[in-house]
């Protein structure tokens, strides 16, 4: 039953995000309980660990500029639907998907039954997801390890037991010159509603940034909008909280002393995905001078990566987004990606800012002439899910690295043949484990009444991610698995299990 399961999900992940997440989970079971007989698999324990134990449902109106937006929410957990013993929470990203709406003065959503569909698939995929990532972070020894614990207290219990993920779908407003200000009142409306059913809070669930919602506005992060929002359902529920519990609803703040956010946390991801490369060099005996890195992606994971490649001599060649594909053959610079960041922040593509370079700079005509033109051994797929499967894997050169700077970029029958081709893979929810490594950190100092410096953040994430890569490469040393991304799988879910 459940090879003909396996097999249907290898096979629907080439469409769905949904279905790719649930094979490589029930993959890593079954090998498990090969491996270890006192483990009994059956469709109760595997649906406990597939399916979320909850799922809230809203929707509710913002109204921005004189126009109302009819927004539809979605929050889900992934854990053992244990009750909640404190300091223990389940933990993952909110993300704001724009539709086609119908209206003028109040737009509502065009399709309401494929827009819910679309937010239960990336909340349930991403939900699951993060309680792998989480699992594999195993948070309660990086503060060990660290000495937070010891040090402070308060930090005494904190722990992960979970993955949660949120999804707001409504009409679209990203041609908005304005869109961040739109996203702040969206998720002040979504904090306020989960906070008045008890969905989220400090020791409950705490969620982080995702797709457009990690902007900022006046220097603020939207995030900042979020614990607006809670905040006022505090005050409305009469419950006395400390403020430093308040702010600790969510992670991804702004670094002052109102929201107590983390200054590491905006580069985390990308300083996370650096640390994997690295250890991943020193593995293979690579240096530094011998890498071409490629990212698909131009984001808020992919840029930080890719300055931090370049500041240790690392050359990065071409990067995407999600309307044009460039490539410097001599290198992109620091200053380069800077620039680049600035014009993705005024919403500019680009092809926008290579219009500026003179001519050093192509604009390719998809990203497959990228992989194939630019001669590079890595790419980093920060962008989005299914970026590499059956239908392209065979554009990408052979003796390759991939590193998932986002969740579930390489479906499972592309994975099926990295191996014929000599390419080694860096899942994602490993590679790029240094993000919600760093949320966590910004979450238990704020539980703790104190800050973490950008220094011993990353000393935190490195140590996380580097222990992780040691115990993966055990794993395929003992013949346990055959690859890298099998390897994490395994770590992480023999965790899950053991706890369920």
């Amino acid at each position: 039953m459940l090879a003909k399961t396996l097999t249907d999900l290898k096979k629907q992940a080439e469409q769905s995000f949904l279905a790719g997440a649930q094979f490589r989970v029930l993959k890593a079971l079954t090998q498990i309980a090969r491996d270890d007989k006192k483990i009994k698999l059956n469709q109760a324990v595997t649906s406990r660990i597939l399916y979320p134990s909850f799922t809230a449902e809203l929707s509710f109106p913002v109204t921005f500029k004189g126009v109302t937006y009819m927004i539809m929410g979605l929050r889900s957990w992934f854990d053992d639907a244990k009750p909640f013993k404190p300091g223990q929470i389940v933990k993952g990203g909110i993300r704001y998907l724009g539709v086609e709406g119908l209206g003028d003065k109040v737009k509502t959503i065009k399709d309401i039954d494929a827009a819910r569909q679309l937010a239960l698939d990336d909340v349930f995929a991403l939900g699951l997801e993060m309680l792998v990532k989480n699992s594999g972070v195993n948070f309660s020894k990086v503060l060990k390890h660290s000495g937070f614990t010891k040090k402070h207290p308060r930090a005494k219990g904190l722990a992960v037991r979970g993955g949660s993920k949120g999804v707001l779908i409504g009409p679209r407003s990203s041609y908005l010159p304005d869109h961040n200000q739109f996203v702040w009142k969206v998720l002040a409306e979504f904090g306020y509603q989960l906070g008045l059913k008890g969905v989220v809070g400090w020791d409950r669930d705490v969620p982080a940034g995702d797709i457009a919602t990690t902007g900022k506005v006046a220097g603020h992060s939207v995030m900042d909008g979020f614990v607006d929002g809670y905040a006022r359902a505090v005050k409305d529920l009469k419950l006395k909280m400390p403020r430093n519990l308040v702010v600790g609803v969510i992670t991804g703040k702004t670094p002052d002393r109102k929201y107590l956010g983390n200054k590491a946390r905006a580069a985390a991801t990308g300083f996370g995905t650096a640390v994997a490369l690295k250890a991943w060099m020193e593995d293979k005996k690579i240096k530094p001078s011998e890498l071409k890195v490629v990212f698909d992606g131009a984001g808020n994971a992919a840029l930080p990566a890719a300055s931090l490649l370049v500041s240790q001599g690392i050359q990065v060649l071409g990067l995407t987004d999600s309307r044009s594909v460039i490539l410097k053959p001599d290198g992109l610079t620091v200053k380069d990606l800077a620039q680049i960041g600035q014009t993705k922040a005024k919403r500019g593509s680009l092809s926008d800012w290579a219009k500026t370079q003179k001519g050093k700079v192509k604009v390719l005509a998809g990203k497959e002439k990228l992989w194939s033109q630019s001669g590079m051994n890595v790419l980093f797929v920060s962008s989005q899910e299914r970026v590499v499967n059956r239908h392209n894997v065979k554009f990408l050169p052979r003796n390759l690295l991939i590193v998932d700077g986002a969740n579930g970029p390489v479906t499972p029958l592309a994975e099926e043949i990295l191996p014929k081709m000599g390419i080694d893979h860096l899942t994602g929810s490993f590679a790029n484990s240094g993000g919600v490594a760093g949320s966590l950190i910004e979450w238990a100092a704020n539980v703790a009444r104190t800050s973490v410096n950008q220094k011993d953040s990353q000393t935190m994430i490195e140590w996380s991610i580097r222990t992780t890569y040691k115990q993966m490469r055990q794993l395929i040393k003992k013949g346990t698995v055959n690859s890298l991304a099998d390897a994490f799988y395994y770590l992480a879910v023999k965790r899950i299990i053991e706890r369920y």
